[in-house]
Formats: structure tokens, sequence, C-alpha cells
């Protein structure tokens, strides 16, 4: 069995540091074999705030879990736009890492991380055409009965959440390509709310019924004093477990207890990945 923990918007420059330190236990106590990071480390792009995360990320390092990251909207300039036009990645490259489409095999669970931030839209985000080919050829090359995570910072299918967003039109062919291709769940965050949703019945509509669903998971926010929508900070945990019948995970969604100055499980579920 693997184990993942997913993180998102931890934006440092806003950190609560009581959660901060209780996430930091929980990754100890936990011991995760992977921690994924889907965007937002920072605030605002600042390089204190990158060294604060940069700090964080060599303590998960150290604690013996494998990092996947993205970068999110908040991690390009947003007072500077001449810095974000030319240069956006300029500070999170050199204190994180880069910024291409990538993959990191962790036992049989393969993570592709890409971008989704655009320089021209501070906020909304997309998958481009190019990226999208790119993540769909390295899923094509997996080896055969792996997993493929899919991890980005802007959720796919934020219009058939609700959210009348006309920047994410493009997501129902990312989805069918990415479907196509056998990706099995996209990680994301950005909108600071945990949900669960299954594109194969919103998104993919190919009119046929599918047995292999394509799960989209978004986390809330790790650490940062900026909750939304009344959700607390929180994370995801997943278990990752094979049998004849293929692939299972068990999510886990820990959301922090002020009272207890901990994170605590608030729900759990059985999903099948096919």
């Amino acid at each position: 069995m693997s184990t993942v923990m997913h993180l998102s918007d931890m934006h440092f420059g806003t950190e609560s540091p009581p959660v901060l330190a209780a996430l930091t236990r929980q990754i100890v106590e936990l011991s995760p074999d992977v921690v994924v990071i889907s965007g937002d480390l920072t605030q605002r792009a600042r390089r204190r705030e990158f060294r604060a995360a940069r700090r964080f990320i060599d303590a998960v390092n150290a604690a013996g879990c494998v990092v996947v990251l993205v970068p999110g909207n908040h991690d390009i300039p947003l007072y500077n736009p001449i810095a974000r036009f030319l240069w956006p990645f300029k500070r999170y490259r050199a204190a994180i890492g880069g910024t291409a489409v990538s993959l990191t095999q962790v036992d049989r669970l393969q993570f592709i991380t890409v971008n989704s931030v655009r320089r021209e839209r501070h906020a909304s985000g997309y998958i481009t055409a190019r990226r999208s080919r790119e993540v769909v050829a390295k899923t094509l090359h997996r080896n055969a009965g792996d997993v493929t995570i899919v991890v980005t910072h802007h959720p796919l299918g934020t219009t058939a959440l609700g959210e009348a967003d006309t920047d994410h039109q493009g997501d129902v062919q990312t989805c069918r390509a990415w479907h196509a291709a056998g990706v099995n769940l996209v990680l994301s965050g950005h909108v600071h709310r945990p949900f669960l949703l299954d594109a194969t019945e919103q998104l993919v509509q190919t009119g046929e019924d599918s047995e292999r669903p394509l799960w989209i998971l978004n986390a809330g926010t790790a650490i940062s004093h900026r909750v939304r929508h009344d959700y607390p900070n929180s994370f995801n945990l997943l278990h990752f477990s094979q049998s004849n019948d293929g692939w299972d995970m068990q999510l886990e969604r820990w959301d922090y207890s002020s009272q207890g100055a901990r994170f605590e499980m608030h729900l759990e579920r059985q999903v099948a990945l096919g």
C-alpha cells in the first residue's frame, strides 16, 4: 500500500503558525510515501515566502517523503506586471524548481505535474492544448497496471460545479483526452474548498457508460488563515491498494481543530479507480 498526502494553497506569508506546527507533526506521525502540493506555495511570490516554502519542503524531504508539486497563480508576481509577463516563474524556479510537464514514479504510482498558471491571467488559469498533449504522451508510456495521477493547480470542471468561468471551457476536451489515455486521478486546489468529482459523469460525457472513472480531487488550504466557504484548514490523505479488480483508493480528509491544535480525520471514503 502506498500513502499520499495531498496539500494545497500553503500561502506562506499568510500561514498560521499553530496550523503549520500541527501539519509538520502530522507528516512525521502519518509518514506518507509522497507529499503532493498542488500550487500556491506563497501569497505574493516574495523571496522570503519562497524561502519559507523551501524550508518546509526540505523538512518534508528530511522526513523521508517524496515531494511532488506545481506552482499556483500566487507564485507569480501580482504587483509587478513587467516581471509577471517577462519572467513570471523566476523566483519559483530559483527556490523551488522547474515548471515543465514532468513525471515522478513512486512504486506503482505515476505522478505527472502540469502547470496551469497563465501570466496573462493572475487569478484564473487553464491547461494549454500543448501541455495536455504532453500529459497524454507520458500517460501512454506508463507501465501497464500503474496508477496515473495528474497534479495541477486550477481544478478542472468548475463550470460543472456551478461556478460560471469561461476560462475553463477547454476542460471537457482535456478531461476526455486524459480519460482516454488512462489517467486515473487529478489532484488540484486553488478554490480553498475540498471536493471529489467524477469527471466521467459531468465532464467526459462520451455518451457511453464508462467502467473506469476519472476522479478529480480538490484540497482546501493547508495552513493559511485565508480559509473560505466555512471550510477549515485541511489536507487529503490517500491510501492506494491493488486487488484482483484493480486499484482502490481510501480517501481521508483531515481538518484542523483549533480546540485540540491538531488535525483530525473528518471523513473517510473508499474510491474505486478501476
